[in-house]
């Protein structure tokens, strides 16, 4: 087997190259070309051992692999993605396939066998397709370390479920009875919240993002300037810009509005600079600044209300009342800061039962004409 030289960074070095039945193996970095040669034998000696040289041929039980595969994984990955594959090792893998067989014994018949344990297993089809992947990542390491590619795993079909199953209907919109139904049920603090995020079509973090601040009882206006955010690792909250250039909206307020908002204010005293919606927890230790409410704390609130509520539907309920009060879609979107129309039409406009009734009146009447031509 020829031994090839190449000229790297630091000068000329040898390499080693050779190919069995379809498994590729190169390694670099010699000095010399005897040094290349001498590795590349025990290289062969290691791998092929005393059988014939033509096929690739390791000398490992696949419980040996199984093991070696979980080294590797607690090397290489986080502790809580390795011990998950450790236990997968005594309780999927070892049970699938023949512990004692040597690898270069697995045929097609494992593969299947294989398949067919997952099949029996009482998980859904969706867990049964993750087993199914860890196997194959298996056999991609066992290719990638040692050579052997076992392409009967990789030929194995996705499980599928041909189970007829019924989409749950998700509730989109509030109608108005329902969203007065829920103000006379919530706390005068979470009364002015919904109402807060229903009337300007607000996000969550927009909401959270309010300050005394944000409100000109002088020109009677409220201004969404800032949105907050708890998706960080970095610290308890940020500030952020609102999500588009439109979102950065300032909005009248009716007079009814101004005075819940000026009982809140002088109900909690706060300061200019103090969040409208604040966390609880500050507030018994006296200090309530800096601090909005989070926004899980929001969410269950809403759930205690009322379990199907949550916060978008009260965004997605304002455009869809605007529309069918005649508002047109192009005000909509500026009213609650969208820069696509297109935007507010799909995701946020929705048809109220009232909208449904109206239409389920027009194919009545349909119907009581249809049947009276047919009795004439």
């Amino acid at each position: 087997m020829p031994i090839y030289s190449y000229n790297g960074k630091r000068g000329k070095s040898y390499f080693f190259k050779f190919g069995i039945n379809g498994a590729y193996y190169l390694r670099r970095g010699f000095k010399t070309k005897k040094a290349a040669l001498e590795a590349e034998k025990d290289f062969k000696n290691k791998l092929l051992g005393d059988c014939d040289p033509w096929k690739v041929i390791v000398r490992l039980k696949f419980k040996d692999i199984v093991n070696k595969y979980v080294e590797y994984c607690f090397s290489t990955m986080k502790i809580t993605t390795a011990s998950d594959i450790k236990r997968q090792a005594s309780s999927f893998y070892l049970k699938a396939f023949n512990p004692e067989k040597y690898l270069y014994q697995m045929t097609p018949a494992d593969a299947n066998k294989a398949w067919k344990y997952i099949q029996t297993l009482k998980i859904n089809e969706t867990t049964k397709n993750k087993k199914l992947r860890s196997v194959k990542q298996l056999f991609t390491w066992v290719r990638d370390t040692y050579g052997y590619y076992y392409a009967a795993i990789y030929t194995l079909p996705n499980f599928k479920d041909y189970q007829i199953k019924r989409v749950k209907q998700k509730k989109d919109i509030l109608e108005v009875g329902e969203l007065i139904q829920i103000l006379r049920r919530a706390s005068p603090y979470y009364y002015l919240a919904i109402l807060t995020m229903y009337i300007y079509g607000y996000r969550l973090g927009e909401l959270l993002g309010l300050k005394v601040d944000s409100i000109d009882f002088n020109k009677r206006t409220i201004e969404n300037y800032q949105s907050i955010s708890f998706k960080t690792g970095q610290g308890y909250f940020i500030a952020t810009t609102p999500k588009t250039k439109k979102s950065d909206r300032v909005r009248s307020c009716s007079d009814e509005y101004l005075k819940l908002l000026k009982q809140h204010i002088n109900r909690y005293q706060l300061g200019p600079k103090d969040f409208l919606f604040f966390n609880m927890q500050t507030m018994i230790h006296g200090d309530i600044k800096n601090q909005p409410m989070h926004e899980n704390t929001f969410r269950r609130a809403l759930k205690n209300i009322e379990p199907t509520l949550n916060p978008h539907m009260l965004r997605r309920s304002v455009v869809t009342h605007l529309s069918e009060n005649n508002v047109s879609l192009k005000e909509i979107a500026n009213y609650i800061g969208h820069d696509s129309l297109v935007t507010t039409e799909r995701y946020y406009l929705k048809v109220s039962e009232e909208k449904k009734n109206k239409i389920n009146k027009v194919i009545d009447e349909l119907i009581k004409e249809a049947k009276e031509v047919t009795n004439e």
